[in-house]
């Protein structure tokens, strides 16, 4: 992680991490600059008022997340908390630092990839819905509609077996544990019962 150090209104110190994460040619670049410099406009009011905040009891402030500048002029997201420590002999304020760029940018991707993945579900012609111990978290369009539902939301905490047969559960229960077994299992036939208690048979 980064860590700077400012003492007075100014940085006296800066590790490594620092220099790098601030895209600094040394850490002589960083210190002597306004501890404001390097924090987005955007940032710069909070900031100031959480350095009021840090205790002097030795205990660090809760990691928070905002904008701050590279000596570049680039701005991009961290994470950082705080304490009070003495430098050479004076009260100063050691920095930790960590960038959550490439994070931020990868839980969107994450967002962005699940996003393609529900609405391919969901334009699917067959019906299809997930449970968890028998009761149905998940239903998409064509399952809402095969069950005679008013939309998926109302097959959200449905057991399963109460959409199948009673005649099939004996069959569904032993599927189950082959298919937690890590078995591949062919597709089969059987009867399921729809919302308003209508039959039909139905492969999977």
């Amino acid at each position: 992680d980064a860590i700077i150090v400012h003492q007075d209104g100014k940085y006296v110190f800066a590790n490594p991490a620092a220099v790098a994460l601030y895209r600094a040619e040394s850490a002589d670049q960083i210190v002597g600059m306004g501890s404001l410099e390097l924090v987005h406009p955007d940032a710069r009011g909070a900031i100031l008022k959480r350095s009021r905040e840090v205790p002097a009891h030795g205990k660090a402030l809760d990691i928070v997340e905002y904008p701050r500048l590279r000596v570049d002029g680039t701005s991009f997201m961290c994470e950082s908390t705080a304490a009070l420590f003495i430098w050479n002999g004076a009260p100063a304020v050691l920095v930790m630092i960590r960038d959550t760029t490439q994070r931020r940018q990868a839980e969107q991707a994450l967002r962005e990839s699940e996003e393609r993945y529900r609405l391919l579900v969901e334009s699917l012609p067959d019906a299809l819905y997930a449970h968890q111990d028998y009761t149905i978290v998940f239903a998409n369009q064509a399952a809402a509609t095969l069950f005679r539902a008013d939309d998926p939301e109302q097959l959200i905490g449905c057991r399963t077996l109460d959409l199948i047969h009673p005649e099939a559960h004996e069959l569904v229960t032993e599927r189950r544990k082959l298919a937690q077994q890590g078995s591949s299992l062919p597709m089969v036939e059987f009867r399921r019962r729809r919302l308003d208690g209508s039959v039909f048979f139905g492969e999977s």
